[in-house]
């Protein structure tokens, strides 16, 4: 079972294919939308790997999450080498509050994290574009911090967790958290 009970699915663990490029090649024309271009799969491991990640993504928490968020679904943790990317499928409630909080110890230089819209005719493609993204350089990242949290629309529930080792290799860890309306 997922984050919150809501059927969680990892491609990596399940040997489904990695972000294969839509065939439509976008939104603008009529199709599905476009998806990014296909990175390497970090490895999922057990938290107790993250052992050095998990103090730091607490931290972390308590300075980055609006008032009154908890945790939603348990943390998780990835084998990275540079460049590659884990991916947690979830179901969020629309109108919710969410907020995202990874750390990776050195020699992790750079994650990144991103939501990003699941096309339902290519359940395994993550699109281009994403709903919202972590660009600040370093080997902590916050996805939505405190009320610049993402609220899903009904329409955007069904979306992939994307964390992504842009510099550097290692075991990195994050938990999601969830604020009601």
């Amino acid at each position: 079972m997922g984050a919150g009970g809501s059927g969680e699915e990892n491609p990596a663990a399940g040997g489904s294919p990695a972000l294969e490029p839509s065939p439509s090649g976008g939104a603008a024309g009529g199709g599905a939308p476009a998806v990014k271009e296909p990175r390497q799969l970090a490895a999922p491991v057990d938290i107790t790997m993250a052992a050095a990640a998990g103090p730091m993504v607490q931290y972390a928490a308590s300075t980055h999450l609006p008032a009154g968020a908890r945790p939603f679904g348990v943390p998780f943790a990835g084998q990275f080498q540079e460049g590659q990317m884990l991916l947690q499928r979830l179901q969020l409630t629309p109108g919710a509050c969410y907020t995202v909080v990874a750390f990776g110890p050195p020699p992790i230089e750079d994650l990144r994290l991103g939501f990003y819209a699941v096309d339902a005719t290519q359940p395994h493609a993550v699109a281009e574009e994403p709903l919202l993204e972590e660009t600040d350089r370093g080997n902590q990242a916050v996805l939505g911090r405190k009320e610049q949290c993402f609220k899903p629309t009904e329409d955007q529930r069904d979306v992939w967790l994307v964390i992504i080792a842009e510099a550097g290799r290692g075991v990195a860890a994050a938990q999601i958290f969830q604020k009601d309306r």
